[in-house]
């Protein structure tokens, strides 16, 4: 069965939901996972609406690589401060 970029983000995205949901049920109790379910599919539907402006989903979809980037930086300094390189892990 082939999958587009689409099908993958729906998996992608019920897997988040589920990992999110099991974290907030063990941490913070039934209650929580439901409320946070309950947001998270109430405003994945409003963003899936023909209600929602175009430019609010312009505006989502241009802020999607300086977040990407962003989000890296903190990642690339720990490995840079702790000598970790891909070259020196292929070496060994």
């Amino acid at each position: 069965m082939c999958f587009s970029a689409y099908g993958e983000a729906v998996f992608l995205t019920l897997q988040t939901l589920i990992i999110a949901v099991l974290i907030s049920y063990y941490s913070q109790g039934p209650l929580a996972s439901t409320v946070y379910t309950a947001v998270y599919i109430g405003l994945l539907a409003y963003l899936m609406s023909p209600a929602v402006p175009m430019s609010l989903v312009w505006a989502m979809q241009m802020s999607v690589m300086p977040l990407l980037a962003i989000s890296r930086v903190g990642y690339f300094l720990s490995s840079f401060h702790s000598g970790f390189s891909y070259a020196s892990q292929s070496a060994s």
